[in-house]
């Protein structure tokens, strides 16, 4: 089964599964990965570099390259990593935050190592099931278009509500009066 747990107001989650892993992929249950429409494809789990089966030797060569990675970005370069073949795979590179303040590393994968699970057939499923890709890109579409009426609901701006005013009749000539300052008026400069 590979139902997310969601809130109650919060459309469930298309969750994708590849169908053709080199090793079997056990069914995970109420992994939390993402947003909603997240393309994070259910895994076997997580392997680190300094994992005991791969290390080499007794060393972990991932973090004493991180080591060397980030001295270099420190000074302003940007960092690859390259295949046996001297191609590039993956680059570190140093990016602006949204604040225009704060400087973070992101990883991004370059040419055929970026395109080495192509082979790979996804299966998406919802509420434990599988379903059609069309009708996957149909729920994902009804999801964006929830967020999006969401966001537009909150962006609405909020209208007073009326508030009558309170009246009075004069007893002598039986004209109405308003007593005070308007109520919805009175509110807002309380």
């Amino acid at each position: 089964m590979t139902k997310k747990k969601t809130n109650s107001n919060k459309p469930e989650e298309i969750r994708l599964k590849v169908a053709n892993w080199d090793e079997e992929v056990p069914m995970m249950v109420n992994r939390d990965h993402g947003s909603s429409g997240s393309r994070k494809v259910i895994t076997r789990g997580v392997v680190r570099s300094n994992d005991e089966d791969v290390l080499i030797g007794s060393t972990d060569l991932g973090a004493e390259i991180l080591d060397i990675a980030l001295n270099y970005l420190r000074k302003g370069f940007e960092f690859r990593f390259t295949d046996l073949d001297g191609e590039d795979a993956l680059r570190l590179i140093p990016v602006v935050d949204k604040d225009m303040k704060t400087v973070s590393v992101v990883a991004q994968t370059m040419g055929s190592f970026r395109e080495s699970l192509e082979d790979k057939i996804v299966t998406p499923f919802y509420r434990g099931k599988a379903i059609d890709p069309e009708e996957a890109l149909k729920l994902r579409e009804e999801v964006l278009n929830a967020d999006k009426d969401k966001k537009r609901r909150a962006a609405a701006p909020q209208k007073g509500g009326v508030t009558p005013d309170i009246m009075v009749t004069c007893p002598n000539c039986g004209e109405a009066v308003r007593v005070g300052r308007c109520a919805h008026t009175a509110d807002k400069d309380a």
